[in-house]
């Protein structure tokens, strides 16, 4: 049986329709698909941590719109 990792890697490639990584038999290296997905995952990633970090600020009130009126 497949190891976890190795069957997720196959899920993900079956859903992308492309191979993300050269299998030999001396080990594995990235397609340049995987190179790109590789780079936009981590674009992702960074995305969705910068997200939650202004949801924090933002419940903590060290972010959003502060409008102040007088007359």
């Amino acid at each position: 049986s497949q190891p976890p990792l190795s069957r997720l890697v196959a899920r993900v490639e079956r859903h992308l329709g492309v191979r993300l990584f050269d299998r030999t038999g001396r080990g594995v290296a990235p397609t340049e698909a995987g190179r790109a997905y590789l780079d936009e995952a981590r674009r992702v990633l960074r995305l969705a941590s910068d997200a939650a970090d202004a949801a924090r600020r933002a419940a903590a009130g060290r972010a959003g719109l502060l409008r102040l009126g007088f007359d």
